[in-house]
C-alpha cells in the first residue's frame, strides 16, 4: 500500500501538466464498478476481503465489491461524486461481496466463497440498478482487447489503449460508443463501424494523445499476466450512480466455472456455481439480504448447451419495479465473455455467429436460431472479431466486461429529463460547486450555469421516467418554449 500511494505522489507533476489535455466530463457521472479476480487492487487472490484496504474505512477490498471514487462525507453514506483529475487513493467500499460485509452502503451482497481449500472466489460478473436509459452507451474491455485498428474514431479509443499499443491501460477504462444506440448489425465486408472514444481514464492519468478522468484503479494491466497483474480489469459498472440506487435492487451476475480460454483455469473461478446460480442467470438483492434469482440463463437464449456453460459478462437492465422479470415490460441487454458455449452459434436475428465482443438481446421468437440476437455489433463499436477476422493478439474477438447506459441532462437518475433536473439546474444557478450540488454541473466545469442549463433543454423529455414502484415521479407534460421562457425569466431576476 506505502509504494502506491509514494507511486501517486511522483506523479502529481505529471497528472497536473496534462490536464489541459483532457476531456471536459459531465458532472452527473457518479460511477460505481467493480474490478475483476485478476486486479491487483484486489490482491490477485480470489476470495472476499484479500486485496488493498479501501480508502473510506481500510476495509479489504475483492472481487466482487461494488467500488466508488468518492469518499462518505456526514452524515451517512454519500452520493458517489464525479471521477477525479489527480493522484488517487485506492477505491472507497460501497458494498462489499459477502454477508455482513462492511462499507459505505453495509450488510454486503451475500455472496458466498467457494469451500475451503479451493478457489474462494466471490467475483462479480456485472452490475445495474434496473433503471439503465439512456441514449450513450458505455463499455469497458479486458486486458486482451486490441480494437479495431480500422475504426475511424480520433484517440483515445480502445485501439490506442489496448493490448496492441504501448498503453496497454483499456481494461480500466471507460469508453463510450460514437454511435446511435439501436439494433445495429456488422458492417457489410470491409466497411467500420462508427467506434468509440474514451470517456474515463481508469488511472487519471491520461496519456498524451487525451482522455478523461480517473477511478482510482492501476494502469497499465498488459495481457497474459495471469494471477500476477499489476493493474486492474473494470469489470462491472453503473455510471450515474446515486446512494438510493445502491441502497435498493441491485442486479448482478456471477462468474461461471468453465476456464478462459487465454487466461488458463484459476482466473475463472465457479463463484455462481458456489452460490447455486449459473453464470449466466440474472440475480438481485439488497445490501444485507441474501440473493435471489431475476431471471433464469435460458429466457436470455443461454445455458441451452449445459448447465453454466455460458457466461453474463456486461449486463444492461431496465425493470420496471418490482425486481421480477417480466419481458412483456423489462429490458434486458448484455455480453457473454470468451469460451462460452454460445460464442460462434448463430444470433436468432441475423444468422450470424456471436462475439464476445456483441451486446445482445434475447432472442426473436421465430428467429433464425434460439440463441440470443445481436443488439449492437462488435465491429461497430470499434472492437475487433473472429467474423470479421479484425483480430491480431488471439483468434477470440474482443470482449465487453461491462455495460450501461447514459442520459445526458437526467440530473436524478430517475431515466428522464425533465421538470426535477431543470430544477435542480436552477436550485444551484450562478453558484460554483461546491457549495452548490455536484450533480447540477452538468459539464463538469464547477460552475452551475447556463451551459448546464442548456444540456438539461437540449435533452427534454428524452428518455422514459422510472415506473412509480420505483420511486420516481413521472414529470407533467411542459413545452420545452414555456421552460426556456421561465429559465431565462430566472437567470434575469438572479443576476
Amino acid at each position: 500500500m506505502l509504494k502506491r500511494v509514494i507511486c501517486h505522489r511522483c506523479l502529481l507533476g505529471c497528472a497536473v501538466a496534462s490536464m489541459a489535455l483532457t476531456t471536459s466530463l459531465q458532472g452527473q457521472v457518479r460511477p460505481t464498478f467493480s474490478i475483476d479476480v485478476q486486479s491487483a487492487t484486489n490482491g490477485n487472490f480470489p476470495g472476499p476481503g484479500t486485496g488493498f484496504p479501501d480508502s473510506w474505512g481500510g476495509f479489504d477490498l475483492d472481487e466482487g465489491s461494488i467500488l466508488s471514487v468518492a469518499p462518505p462525507g456526514p452524515p451517512g453514506p454519500n452520493v458517489p461524486q464525479v471521477p477525479l483529475l489527480a493522484p488517487l487513493p485506492t477505491p472507497g467500499l460501497m458494498v462489499g461481496s459477502f454477508a455482513g460485509a462492511g462499507g459505505s452502503v453495509p450488510g454486503g451482497l451475500g455472496i458466498l466463497p467457494g469451500p475451503i481449500g479451493g478457489l474462494q472466489s466471490v467475483e462479480l460478473d456485472a452490475l445495474s440498478y434496473g433503471h439503465d436509459y439512456g441514449i450513450e452507451l458505455m463499455f469497458s474491455v479486458d486486458e486482451w482487447a486490441g480494437g479495431d485498428f480500422l475504426a475511424p474514431a480520433a484517440p483515445p479509443n480502445v485501439f490506442s489503449e489496448g493490448a496492441l499499443s504501448i498503453n496497454r491501460e483499456a481494461a480500466a477504462d471507460v469508453f463510450t460508443y460514437l454511435g446511435t444506440v439501436t439494433r445495429t448489425p456488422p458492417p457489410a465486408a470491409g466497411g467500420v463501424g462508427p467506434g468509440n472514444r474514451q470517456f474515463i481514464d481508469g488511472n487519471g492519468f491520461p496519456s498524451p494523445l487525451g482522455g478523461a478522468r480517473g477511478l482510482g484503479l492501476l494502469e497499465p494491466m498488459p495481457p497474459n499476466c495471469g494471477g500476477n497483474c499489476v493493474g486492474d480489469n473494470l469489470d462491472a459498472l453503473d455510471i450515474n450512480s446515486t446512494i438510493t440506487d445502491v441502497k435498493a435492487s441491485i442486479f448482478f451476475s456471477l462468474d461461471s466455472q468453465f476456464p478462459d480460454p487465454l487466461d488458463g483455469p484459476l482466473v475463472n473461478t465457479g463463484t455462481a456455481i458456489n452460490n447455486g446460480f449459473s453464470g449466466s442467470d440474472i440475480i438481485v438483492s439488497r445490501a444485507g439480504g441474501v440473493p435471489f434469482l431475476y431471471t433464469i440463463a435460458g429466457s436470455l437464449g443461454l445455458d441451452l448447451q449445459g448447465f453454466d456453460t455460458d457466461d453474463v459478462d456486461a449486463l444492461i437492465l431496465q425493470d420496471d419495479g418490482d425486481a421480477q422479470y417480466d419481458p412483456a415490460v423489462d429490458r434486458i441487454l448484455f455480453s457473454v465473455r470468451r469460451g462460452s458455449a454460445v460464442i460462434g452459434r448463430p444470433d436468432s436475428l441475423y444468422g450470424m455467429p456471436i462475439e464476445p465482443g456483441d451486446v445482445l438481446s434475447v432472442p426473436i421468437p421465430g428467429g433464425a436460431s434460439p440463441f440470443p440476437s445481436i443488439y449492437i455489433a462488435a465491429e461497430a463499436l470499434g472492437l475487433g472479431t473472429a467474423r470479421s477476422n479484425t483480430t491480431e493478439l488471439s483468434p477470440w474477438g474482443d470482449e465487453l466486461d461491462a455495460l450501461d447506459l447514459f442520459l445526458q441532462g437526467d440530473l436524478d437518475g430517475d431515466g428522464f429529463v425533465g421538470i426535477n433536473d431543470l430544477n435542480i439546474v436552477l436550485a444551484n444557478w450562478n453558484q460554483p460547486v461546491p457549495p452548490a450540488d455536484p450533480s447540477a454541473d452538468v459539464n463538469g466545469d464547477g460552475f452551475v450555469g447556463i451551459t448546464d442549463l442548456n444540456v438539461v433543454l437540449g435533452n427534454w423529455n428524452t428518455g422514459a421516467p422510472l415506473p412509480p414502484t420505483a420511486g420516481a415521479s413521472v414529470p407533467e407534460p411542459v413545452s420545452l418554449a414555456v421552460l426556456s421562457l421561465g429559465s431565462l425569466a430566472m437567470l434575469r431576476r438572479r443576476r
